[in-house]
């Protein structure tokens, strides 16, 4: 196990469910303990001092090039200790390698026919893995808001609507595109996940044409992931 900074990860022995081969790869294992100065954006997405941690969720063999969420892969722990050699790796692998199994899943993910909010979930995740990673790119939000939006339009698709509308609505934001941002936080839905104040505050900077990545409140990661809270307002 690797403990860097604020997230752990874990060697650990994965079977690829296209060709059944082995391979042995650094899987997530922990994170560090959320308090009202852990930095989120307000795109909901928590900020990790590496791009590795969120890249570690992507499983990807090597020998046939399927990947996809780890969930997809029958996963043993009972590695043997040289193994930690792999979680350093990955560590020190740049963004742009960590980016790739992003890739691959989404064309996986395409490949199978995966539905539009999962393919979404794949692009979104690698543009935070980017943001992490401090690598400019354009392209994943794009793609992650165009297979979400498919994913609204598909009146059968199961999902939290006035949530992924917010998502929306801050990917249209950065994106500069004001006023497709403003119709979909107007569909936003407040509640326990969202708070009323967080969708006002972000139409504002959306009126405001501010269109750069902005922090989440310490009050605002308090009352949403529910932290014990000590410091003055």
């Amino acid at each position: 196990m690797n403990f860097v900074a604020d997230f752990t990860l874990s060697p650990a022995k994965l079977e690829c469910p296209a060709c059944n081969r082995d391979f042995v790869a650094a899987i997530p294992a922990g994170v560090s303990a959320v308090s009202y100065k852990t930095p989120f954006e307000t795109d909901l997405h928590r900020v990790y001092s590496s791009p590795a941690f969120r890249a570690s969720g992507i499983g990807m063999c090597k020998a046939c090039g399927y990947a996809w969420w780890l969930k997809a892969f029958k996963i043993n722990l009972a590695v043997d200790c040289n193994a930690t050699a792999v979680v350093q790796e990955t560590v020190a692998e740049n963004g742009e390698e960590l980016l790739r199994k992003f890739a691959l899943a989404y064309v996986c993910g395409k490949q199978h026919k995966s539905n539009h909010l999962e393919l979404g979930l794949i692009a979104l995740n690698a543009a935070w893995c980017a943001r992490d990673g401090q690598i400019e790119d354009l392209s994943w939000p794009s793609i992650a808001r165009e297979e979400l939006e498919r994913a609204l339009r598909n009146p059968s698709a199961r999902m939290d609507r006035g949530f992924y509308q917010y998502l929306l609505g801050e990917l249209c934001r950065q994106q500069a595109d004001f006023n497709s941002a403003l119709k979909h936080f107007d569909k936003a839905i407040a509640g326990e996940r969202l708070p009323e104040q967080l969708i006002t505050r972000q139409k504002v900077q959306t009126l405001s044409a501010d269109s750069s990545a902005t922090m989440l409140p310490p009050y605002l990661v308090e009352s949403m992931f529910a932290v014990p809270c000590s410091y003055a307002a």
